[in-house]
């Protein structure tokens, strides 16, 4: 798998892949995958690859610090939500009323601003700190008229979900051992374990836990009967 190489200082050598997937939010399910040399940045996959109109990108600090990339999901009609990097440099623009809302739920203030020491072009973006202990500030372009600054902190927190998920795909489905060296081939037996693990959750609404996961080894083993199994992942999820 030399072309999976990634690096080689103070140990033996490894060959890694990553997997960037762009996972739904609201809606449990993957709106695009691709599989690439782990040493490749997700920043230039998304940029090259990932980028839709219409589509709100929630990130972490790892996107916040690529001014240009921000500018052009702005270019090309998307939409980001993404934590701002504490050693960022900012511009005030203007201070925006801080709403009854929001403030009981704890955001003291809202404003636009412009990134960078240069001059910036995006005067539009907000700027809102999470409410909290931890240090949080978010950063969008969305429109103030469609979403509040409570709601941009709602929208953040959800992106945990595709943490849990890559533990979830990492832990209990079997892609921990390559059965093939090529790039088609581990991309084949990730993309299978993605079909595979949709399916489950279409299945009953939600992530199969371990014990579920189990009983469907045991079912594909012949140790299970389909009543079983039918019993462990409990009845389907109704949809319109």
């Amino acid at each position: 798998m030399g072309w999976a190489h990634w690096r080689d200082q103070f140990s033996t050598k490894q060959n890694a892949v990553r997997l960037h997937l762009r996972w739904h939010l609201f809606e449990p399910g993957a709106g695009g995958a691709k599989l690439v040399a782990a040493r490749e940045c997700e920043r230039s996959v998304m940029r090259h690859g990932l980028l839709e109109v219409g589509v709100v990108y929630v990130g972490d600090c790892n996107y916040s610090g690529d001014y240009s990339l921000l500018r052009r999901m702005d270019e090309v009609g998307a939409s980001f939500v993404v934590r701002l990097q504490d050693h960022s440099v900012i511009k005030e623009i203007e201070r925006i009323p801080v709403s009854e809302k929001d403030r009981k739920r704890g955001i003291t203030h809202h404003k636009r601003v412009a990134l960078g020491w240069r001059e910036a072009k995006d005067n539009g973006w907000r700027l809102v700190p999470g409410p909290g202990r931890e240090h949080i500030v978010i950063l969008t372009n969305l429109p103030l008229e469609e979403v509040g600054g409570w709601e941009l902190c709602e929208i953040y927190k959800l992106r945990w979900t595709i943490e849990l998920f890559f533990r979830w795909l990492k832990c209990l489905l079997p892609c921990r051992h390559w059965l093939a060296e090529s790039e088609d081939g581990v991309a084949t037996q990730n993309y299978c374990a993605l079909i595979a693990a949709l399916l489950l959750s279409r299945r009953g609404g939600k992530l199969p836990t371990k014990r579920m996961m189990e009983r469907l080894r045991f079912w594909m083993m012949g140790w299970a009967t389909d009543e079983e199994l039918t019993a462990a992942l409990g009845p389907a999820k109704k949809r319109n």
